[in-house]
Protein backbone atom coordinates (compact mmCIF):
# COMPACT_ATOMS: atom_id res chain seq x y z
CA UNK A 1 0.00 0.00 0.00
CA UNK A 2 2.87 2.41 -0.78
CA UNK A 3 5.82 3.73 1.24
CA UNK A 4 5.91 3.53 4.99
CA UNK A 5 5.47 6.66 7.10
CA UNK A 6 7.33 7.39 10.31
CA UNK A 7 4.13 6.78 12.27
CA UNK A 8 3.44 3.57 14.14
CA UNK A 9 0.09 1.88 14.60
CA UNK A 10 0.11 3.03 18.20
CA UNK A 11 1.00 6.66 17.48
CA UNK A 12 -1.61 7.11 14.76
CA UNK A 13 -4.19 5.45 17.02
CA UNK A 14 -3.35 7.87 19.85
CA UNK A 15 -3.74 10.78 17.45
CA UNK A 16 -7.12 9.50 16.28
CA UNK A 17 -8.31 8.94 19.84
CA UNK A 18 -7.29 12.47 20.84
CA UNK A 19 -9.05 13.98 17.81
CA UNK A 20 -12.30 12.20 18.59
CA UNK A 21 -12.07 13.01 22.29
CA UNK A 22 -11.58 16.71 21.47
CA UNK A 23 -14.65 16.56 19.24
CA UNK A 24 -16.71 15.14 22.10
CA UNK A 25 -17.26 11.76 20.45
CA UNK A 26 -18.41 9.07 22.89
CA UNK A 27 -16.07 6.09 23.38
CA UNK A 28 -13.39 7.96 21.48
CA UNK A 29 -10.58 5.45 22.06
CA UNK A 30 -12.73 2.50 21.06
CA UNK A 31 -14.01 4.19 17.89
CA UNK A 32 -10.48 5.26 16.95
CA UNK A 33 -9.22 1.71 17.40
CA UNK A 34 -12.04 0.07 15.43
CA UNK A 35 -11.63 2.59 12.60
CA UNK A 36 -7.88 1.98 12.43
CA UNK A 37 -8.24 -1.78 12.43
CA UNK A 38 -10.78 -1.47 9.61
CA UNK A 39 -8.33 0.59 7.54
CA UNK A 40 -5.49 -1.85 8.20
CA UNK A 41 -7.67 -4.94 7.82
CA UNK A 42 -6.39 -6.49 11.05
CA UNK A 43 -7.86 -8.08 14.15
CA UNK A 44 -7.67 -6.65 17.65
CA UNK A 45 -5.10 -9.28 18.61
CA UNK A 46 -2.92 -8.32 15.63
CA UNK A 47 -3.20 -4.65 16.55
CA UNK A 48 -1.99 -5.15 20.11
CA UNK A 49 0.70 -7.64 19.07
CA UNK A 50 2.56 -5.10 16.91
CA UNK A 51 1.86 -1.55 18.16
CA UNK A 52 5.25 -0.26 16.90
CA UNK A 53 4.71 -1.42 13.33
CA UNK A 54 4.99 1.43 10.84
CA UNK A 55 1.91 2.41 8.88
CA UNK A 56 1.93 3.14 5.13
CA UNK A 57 1.30 6.71 3.95
CA UNK A 58 -1.84 5.68 2.06
CA UNK A 59 -3.29 4.12 5.20
CA UNK A 60 -2.53 7.30 7.14
CA UNK A 61 -4.52 9.35 4.64
CA UNK A 62 -7.46 6.93 4.76
CA UNK A 63 -7.45 6.96 8.54
CA UNK A 64 -7.27 10.74 8.75
CA UNK A 65 -10.29 10.97 6.45
CA UNK A 66 -12.22 8.48 8.57
CA UNK A 67 -11.37 10.25 11.83
CA UNK A 68 -12.55 13.55 10.34
CA UNK A 69 -15.87 11.95 9.42
CA UNK A 70 -16.30 10.44 12.88
CA UNK A 71 -15.43 13.78 14.50
CA UNK A 72 -18.08 15.43 12.31
CA UNK A 73 -20.73 13.09 13.74
CA UNK A 74 -20.88 10.24 11.24
CA UNK A 75 -21.76 7.08 13.21
CA UNK A 76 -19.04 4.43 13.27
CA UNK A 77 -21.42 1.82 11.87
CA UNK A 78 -22.08 3.96 8.78
CA UNK A 79 -18.35 4.53 8.37
CA UNK A 80 -17.69 0.79 8.45
CA UNK A 81 -20.80 -0.06 6.43
CA UNK A 82 -21.69 -2.92 8.75
CA UNK A 83 -22.65 -3.83 12.30
CA UNK A 84 -23.35 -6.91 14.38
CA UNK A 85 -26.84 -7.80 15.54
CA UNK A 86 -27.97 -10.97 17.27
CA UNK A 87 -24.69 -12.68 16.44
CA UNK A 88 -24.73 -11.89 12.72
CA UNK A 89 -23.14 -9.23 10.57
CA UNK A 90 -25.49 -6.85 8.76
CA UNK A 91 -24.61 -4.47 5.95
CA UNK A 92 -25.59 -0.85 6.63
CA UNK A 93 -25.98 2.41 4.74
CA UNK A 94 -27.26 5.79 5.95
CA UNK A 95 -30.63 4.80 4.43
CA UNK A 96 -31.43 2.61 7.44
CA UNK A 97 -31.52 2.88 11.20
CA UNK A 98 -28.51 1.43 13.01
CA UNK A 99 -29.63 -1.73 14.85
CA UNK A 100 -29.46 -1.37 18.64
CA UNK A 101 -28.83 -4.09 21.23
CA UNK A 102 -32.22 -3.23 22.76
CA UNK A 103 -33.92 -4.41 19.57
CA UNK A 104 -32.58 -7.90 20.26
CA UNK A 105 -35.31 -8.05 22.94
CA UNK A 106 -37.86 -7.92 20.10
CA UNK A 107 -36.12 -10.87 18.45
CA UNK A 108 -36.18 -12.83 21.73
CA UNK A 109 -39.89 -12.19 22.23
CA UNK A 110 -40.62 -13.10 18.60
CA UNK A 111 -38.64 -16.35 18.86
CA UNK A 112 -40.67 -17.36 21.91
CA UNK A 113 -43.86 -16.66 19.95
CA UNK A 114 -42.56 -18.70 17.01
CA UNK A 115 -41.83 -21.65 19.28
CA UNK A 116 -45.40 -21.59 20.57
CA UNK A 117 -46.93 -21.11 17.12
CA UNK A 118 -44.87 -24.00 15.74
CA UNK A 119 -46.56 -26.24 18.31
CA UNK A 120 -50.01 -25.12 17.10
CA UNK A 121 -49.52 -25.18 13.33
CA UNK A 122 -48.01 -27.94 11.22
CA UNK A 123 -47.67 -25.80 8.10
CA UNK A 124 -44.94 -23.30 7.33
CA UNK A 125 -45.41 -20.19 9.45
CA UNK A 126 -45.92 -16.85 7.74
CA UNK A 127 -44.06 -14.01 9.47
CA UNK A 128 -44.14 -10.29 8.63
CA UNK A 129 -41.44 -7.80 9.60
CA UNK A 130 -42.99 -4.37 9.03
CA UNK A 131 -40.74 -1.27 8.84
CA UNK A 132 -37.86 -3.69 8.33
CA UNK A 133 -35.06 -1.18 7.66
CA UNK A 134 -31.85 -3.22 7.41
CA UNK A 135 -33.88 -6.39 7.88
CA UNK A 136 -32.08 -7.23 11.12
CA UNK A 137 -35.17 -8.41 13.02
CA UNK A 138 -36.88 -10.37 10.27
CA UNK A 139 -33.68 -11.94 8.97
CA UNK A 140 -32.67 -12.98 12.49
CA UNK A 141 -35.99 -14.82 12.66
CA UNK A 142 -35.52 -16.30 9.19
CA UNK A 143 -32.15 -17.68 10.28
CA UNK A 144 -33.51 -19.15 13.52
CA UNK A 145 -34.26 -22.61 12.14
CA UNK A 146 -38.04 -22.49 12.43
CA UNK A 147 -40.10 -23.57 9.42
CA UNK A 148 -41.13 -20.05 8.51
CA UNK A 149 -41.37 -17.76 5.50
CA UNK A 150 -40.59 -14.10 6.12
CA UNK A 151 -42.00 -11.05 4.40
CA UNK A 152 -40.01 -7.85 4.93
CA UNK A 153 -41.68 -4.52 4.13
CA UNK A 154 -40.61 -0.90 4.20
CA UNK A 155 -41.87 2.35 2.73
CA UNK A 156 -38.31 3.34 1.77
CA UNK A 157 -36.95 1.82 -1.48
CA UNK A 158 -33.40 2.54 -0.30
CA UNK A 159 -33.99 0.74 2.99
CA UNK A 160 -35.53 -2.23 1.20
CA UNK A 161 -32.44 -2.40 -1.01
CA UNK A 162 -30.28 -2.73 2.12
CA UNK A 163 -32.60 -5.46 3.44
CA UNK A 164 -32.28 -7.27 0.10
CA UNK A 165 -28.49 -7.05 0.32
CA UNK A 166 -28.55 -8.52 3.81
CA UNK A 167 -30.93 -11.26 2.69
CA UNK A 168 -28.39 -12.35 0.07
CA UNK A 169 -25.45 -11.79 2.43
CA UNK A 170 -26.97 -14.19 4.96
CA UNK A 171 -28.03 -16.75 2.36
CA UNK A 172 -31.74 -16.44 3.15
CA UNK A 173 -33.18 -15.50 -0.25
CA UNK A 174 -35.08 -18.79 -0.52
CA UNK A 175 -37.28 -18.01 2.48
CA UNK A 176 -37.67 -14.21 2.33
CA UNK A 177 -39.97 -11.94 0.32
CA UNK A 178 -39.38 -8.19 0.13
CA UNK A 179 -42.23 -5.77 -0.53
CA UNK A 180 -42.21 -1.97 -0.76
CA UNK A 181 -45.02 0.03 0.80
CA UNK A 182 -46.41 1.69 3.90
CA UNK A 183 -47.48 -0.43 6.87
CA UNK A 184 -50.23 -2.90 5.83
CA UNK A 185 -50.57 -1.69 2.22
CA UNK A 186 -48.06 -4.11 0.61
CA UNK A 187 -49.60 -7.20 2.26
CA UNK A 188 -53.29 -6.59 1.60
CA UNK A 189 -55.27 -9.83 1.53
CA UNK A 190 -52.61 -11.88 3.31
CA UNK A 191 -52.62 -13.55 6.73
CA UNK A 192 -49.68 -14.05 9.08
CA UNK A 193 -48.98 -16.16 12.13
CA UNK A 194 -46.61 -13.54 13.55
CA UNK A 195 -46.09 -9.85 12.86
CA UNK A 196 -43.12 -7.94 14.27
CA UNK A 197 -42.28 -4.28 13.88
CA UNK A 198 -39.83 -1.69 15.12
CA UNK A 199 -41.62 1.40 13.82
CA UNK A 200 -40.56 5.03 14.28
CA UNK A 201 -41.53 6.02 17.84
CA UNK A 202 -39.67 9.21 18.79
CA UNK A 203 -41.97 12.25 19.17
CA UNK A 204 -41.32 14.76 16.39
CA UNK A 205 -40.37 17.56 18.77
CA UNK A 206 -37.64 15.42 20.36
CA UNK A 207 -35.76 14.65 17.14
CA UNK A 208 -33.74 17.86 17.34
CA UNK A 209 -32.64 17.06 20.91
CA UNK A 210 -31.17 13.65 20.07
CA UNK A 211 -27.46 12.90 20.13
CA UNK A 212 -25.82 14.34 16.96
CA UNK A 213 -24.84 10.84 15.82
CA UNK A 214 -28.46 9.70 16.05
CA UNK A 215 -29.54 12.71 14.00
CA UNK A 216 -27.38 11.33 11.19
CA UNK A 217 -29.85 8.44 10.91
CA UNK A 218 -32.87 8.70 8.58
CA UNK A 219 -35.63 10.81 10.09
CA UNK A 220 -38.14 8.55 8.33
CA UNK A 221 -37.02 5.74 10.67
CA UNK A 222 -37.15 7.89 13.82
CA UNK A 223 -40.13 10.26 13.68
CA UNK A 224 -43.21 8.73 15.29
CA UNK A 225 -45.42 11.81 14.95
CA UNK A 226 -46.41 14.41 17.56
CA UNK A 227 -46.60 11.96 20.48
CA UNK A 228 -44.47 9.14 19.06
CA UNK A 229 -47.48 6.80 18.88
CA UNK A 230 -48.74 7.50 15.36
CA UNK A 231 -47.50 4.25 13.80
CA UNK A 232 -48.75 2.06 16.63
CA UNK A 233 -52.29 3.37 16.14
CA UNK A 234 -52.29 2.12 12.54
CA UNK A 235 -50.36 -1.10 13.15
CA UNK A 236 -52.22 -2.36 16.21
CA UNK A 237 -55.77 -1.42 15.19
CA UNK A 238 -55.51 -3.20 11.83
CA UNK A 239 -53.40 -6.16 12.92
CA UNK A 240 -56.23 -8.60 13.80
CA UNK A 241 -57.43 -8.57 10.18
CA UNK A 242 -53.99 -9.77 9.05
CA UNK A 243 -53.43 -12.45 11.69
CA UNK A 244 -54.36 -16.11 11.69
CA UNK A 245 -56.27 -17.38 14.76
CA UNK A 246 -53.93 -17.26 17.77
CA UNK A 247 -51.54 -15.17 15.68
CA UNK A 248 -49.26 -12.75 17.51
CA UNK A 249 -48.12 -9.16 17.17
CA UNK A 250 -44.92 -7.87 18.80
CA UNK A 251 -43.62 -4.29 18.51
CA UNK A 252 -40.65 -2.43 19.90
CA UNK A 253 -41.65 0.63 21.94
CA UNK A 254 -40.10 3.64 23.60
CA UNK A 255 -39.28 3.44 27.31
CA UNK A 256 -42.32 5.49 28.38
CA UNK A 257 -44.85 4.12 25.87
CA UNK A 258 -45.70 0.77 27.45
CA UNK A 259 -49.02 1.68 29.03
CA UNK A 260 -50.28 3.54 25.96
CA UNK A 261 -49.36 0.80 23.49
CA UNK A 262 -50.68 -1.97 25.76
CA UNK A 263 -54.00 -0.07 25.90
CA UNK A 264 -54.10 -0.06 22.09
CA UNK A 265 -53.56 -3.83 22.07
CA UNK A 266 -56.43 -4.25 24.51
CA UNK A 267 -58.74 -1.97 22.51
CA UNK A 268 -57.97 -3.99 19.36
CA UNK A 269 -59.07 -7.18 21.10
CA UNK A 270 -55.69 -8.77 21.79
CA UNK A 271 -55.21 -11.14 24.69
CA UNK A 272 -52.13 -12.27 26.62
CA UNK A 273 -50.70 -8.76 26.38
CA UNK A 274 -47.17 -8.51 27.76
CA UNK A 275 -44.52 -5.85 28.22
CA UNK A 276 -40.90 -7.03 28.06
CA UNK A 277 -38.03 -4.98 29.47
CA UNK A 278 -34.52 -4.32 28.21
CA UNK A 279 -31.37 -4.82 30.30
CA UNK A 280 -31.89 -1.41 31.92
CA UNK A 281 -35.35 -2.45 33.13
CA UNK A 282 -37.22 -0.18 30.70
CA UNK A 283 -40.26 -1.30 28.72
CA UNK A 284 -39.02 -2.24 25.26
CA UNK A 285 -41.48 -4.67 23.62
CA UNK A 286 -45.26 -4.97 23.72
CA UNK A 287 -46.79 -8.20 22.45
CA UNK A 288 -50.19 -9.84 22.31
CA UNK A 289 -52.17 -12.70 20.80
CA UNK A 290 -55.19 -12.42 18.54
CA UNK A 291 -58.22 -13.75 20.42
Amino acid sequence: MGAKSSLTWQSIFRWGSAELSSAGVADAAWQAEVALRAVLGITRAEFFAAPEKLIAHDYVQCYQTDIARLAAGVPLQYLLGRTEFYGREFILTPAVLIPRPDTEILVEVALAKLAHLASLYSEELEVLDMCTGSGCVGLSLAASGYKARLTLTDVSPAALEVAATNTRHLGLADRVLLREGSLWQPVQGRKFHLVVSNPPYIPSREIATLDPAVQEEPRLALDGGPDGLEFYRHIVAQAPAFLHPAGCLAVEIGATQGADVAAMFSAAGFGEITLSQDLAGRDRVCAGRRC
